[in-house]
């Protein structure tokens, strides 16, 4: 371990690495679950193959037994008599022994069904009528050889299996059938099986098209009359379709001493010509066992390697996560402002270098913090400073403008007009010959009403009476209107939820925002159309200013520094933020430009009510 701790942390982490990849990967990726799944499919393809063999054999040796009683049916050119019966049917029998099959009985029928012949001879079977048969009724309507699957009654009381051919006359007509019946017991069934051994608990199975067991070579040898096997209906299916498959189910039939129970592997086979089906079926403790003793021992394989995994992650722990979790904990104890926690780690390999980097890391950190908190507080002071004397300017400026609102009005605004009437009463008196004199002083009298008219101009810009005597809305909306009917622009103005009056720097504040908004629009926009929302939202009120004029990038106005109108926007934002409000600024070049602040309010003080109109501005510049 201490050799461990002075290696550098590449090469510790590449060797523990590289132990458990040795240990693990190499013998335990590859090798399980493909060595399983590999063996399983090996011995369900071994089943499957033999499934296929004895299908194949079975399927041959009914269609041999065809062939031979189609010669038969074809060598009397029409219904033999019973002495051509004996001569054709001797050696036929000779033929069908060697394949394996015991036939058990052969028949002539006629062309209604009727027995007419039959070999070896039986009591009672002569003009009896086997058209009740399905595959015997095939053969006189469609002319077609069949196998049939199990049946009894009326023939025989025993389960028996019919391969029929029809019989042709030298007319092509169909005049009889001639029938085999064979043995589907164990000795029959062991000519095409006897060469296949499936274990100690395997064994095979045939079955029809109705799943029923034709027969079998265990257990319960041979099966009861009409017996079905476990999956009747799953293997009519693959009889009908002619797929092959494999699997596992379960195994549930009786004994001569109980009923067992177990799960079995299954191959299953249907045969090419004939609506049968061959099952090879084997308990699969003994048919995977080979599987199973593989499965051992990969889990003892990857048993040992969990161990040794374990034993290495361990070591690692303790020699590196352990060091690294300590750490971990001091830098979150860090990150909490605690520059006072200790990091008690000395070593020689790369985490002590770590530690050490992390205490003068954290000693830095200490000393620039309480720096930077330093420089916060006098930067905070400053901006308060900076706010108040700002806040302390435009107060100013508006008591200002105020106050030379009120001078210019009172006394020079009471000079013009006296001068007016002086004017008027001396034109008044003038001769009627002195008219020369009279023009001179018309002009001058016009000049001075227009002076006048120019400085209630400038007095309403410098403070509209009607912002204090009829509130922000109307004050808004009057000088909206005066300014922008001589630049013949249209103006929209809305206002909701606002009524009553609002604090005196509330209304100021909004008043010179819309105004400087309106001025840009006057002077940069060159707009048609202008857009004024006021609004109360809750705990904000809400001004917003749109036109549709030329726009301009915000960017490049903000950069500039002062120059051309940012002057006016700087202005707006610094008034937004000294109420604690918000200023969003949207233009584009060619798409008009809009302007929305919002500034905080006591809502509950003012109505629910809502004014909103619409009024066009439709003057015409005064010339």
């Amino acid at each position: 371990m201490a050799l461990l701790s002075n290696l550098r942390l590449g090469r510790k982490i590449g060797l523990l690495t590289l132990a458990a990849l040795v240990f693990g990967l190499a013998a335990f990726s590859t090798l399980a679950i493909q060595s399983i799944n590999e063996s399983l499919q090996k011995t369900l393809q071994e089943r499957l193959t033999i499934a296929r063999i004895v299908a194949n054999n079975l399927d041959q040796t009914l269609n041999y037994i065809l062939a031979q009683l189609r010669d038969a049916a074809r060598a009397t050119g029409g219904l033999p008599t019973k002495a051509e019966f004996d001569r054709e049917m001797a050696p036929m029998r000779e033929i069908l022994r060697e394949s394996g099959i015991r036939v058990n009985t052969l028949y002539v029928l006629d062309s209604t069904g009727k027995v007419i012949i039959a070999e070896p001879d039986a009591p009672g079977i002569v003009g009896f009528s086997m058209s009740a048969y399905s595959e015997i009724k095939k053969n006189l309507d469609a002319g077609t050889a069949s196998v049939s699957g199990l049946v009894t009654k009326p023939l025989t009381e025993t389960p028996t299996v019919l391969i029929s051919v029809p019989i042709i006359n030298e007319r092509g007509e169909i005049c009889g059938v001639l029938v085999s019946t064979i043995d589907t017991e164990q000795s029959s069934l062991g000519a095409f099986t006897q060469s296949f051994q499936v274990g100690q608990t395997g064994y095979i199975e045939v079955v029809d098209a109705s799943g029923i067991v034709v027969a079998r070579t265990g257990p319960g040898t041979p099966p009861e009359s009409f017996e079905l096997s476990d999956h009747p209906t799953r293997f009519a299916e693959l009889i009908n379709t002619g797929q092959a498959v494999t699997g596992k189910c379960h195994r549930c039939h009786t004994t001569a001493t109980n009923v067992k129970k177990q799960r079995d592997v299954l191959a299953f086979a249907p045969l090419a010509t004939v609506p049968w089906g061959v099952v090879i079926r084997q308990s699969e403790q003994e048919a995977l066992l080979p599987t199973r003793q593989l499965e051992i021992r990969l889990l003892i394989l990857g048993t040992v390697l969990v161990l040794i995994t374990l034993v290495l992650v361990w070591a690692m722990m303790q020699n590196i996560v352990k060091p690294i979790r300590m750490l971990t904990t001091a830098a979150n104890s860090l990150a909490k402002n605690d520059y006072e926690v200790a990091i008690p780690i000395g070593r020689g390999d790369e985490i002590g270098n770590l530690s050490a980097a992390f205490q003068v890391m954290r000693d830095e950190l200490r000393e620039s913090r309480r720096e930077i908190v330093s420089r916060y507080e006098e930067a905070k002071h400053r901006e308060e400073l900076r706010g108040q004397l700002l806040n302390s300017v435009i107060d100013a400026q508006e008591q200002e403008r105020r106050r030379i609102a009120r001078e210019l009005h009172d006394e020079y605004g009471q000079t013009l007009t006296g001068l007016i009437m002086s004017i008027e009463a001396v034109e008044d008196k003038l001769p009627p010959d002195q008219s020369r004199l009279k023009e001179r002083l018309t002009a001058t009298k016009t000049v001075v009403a227009h002076a006048l008219d120019e400085m209630r101009r400038l007095i309403l810009d410098l403070r509209p009476p009607s912002l204090d005597e009829l509130g922000l809305v109307t004050a808004i909306k009057t000088y909206a209107q005066r300014h922008l009917a001589d630049l013949d622009i249209n103006l929209k103005f809305e206002s909701h939820n606002i009524s009553g009056r609002f604090p005196p720097t509330l209304e100021v504040t909004v008043f010179r925002i819309v105004q400087e908004a309106l001025h840009n629009v006057a002077k940069h926009a060159h707009a048609r159309n202008v857009s004024i929302r006021l609004s109360v939202d809750g705990d904000k009120m809400i001004a917003v200013v749109e036109d549709d004029g030329h726009g301009f990038n915000t960017d490049v106005v903000f950069r500039s520094g002062g120059r051309g109108h940012a002057w006016g926007l700087i202005g707006i934002r610094e008034r937004a933020a000294l109420m604690g409000g918000k200023f969003e600024l949207d233009s584009k070049i060619g798409r008009g430009t809009r302007l929305e602040v919002e500034i905080p309010v006591d809502a509950s003080r003012w109505g629910d009510s809502a004014i909103s109109g619409e009024t066009p501005a439709t003057g015409r510049r005064k010339k």
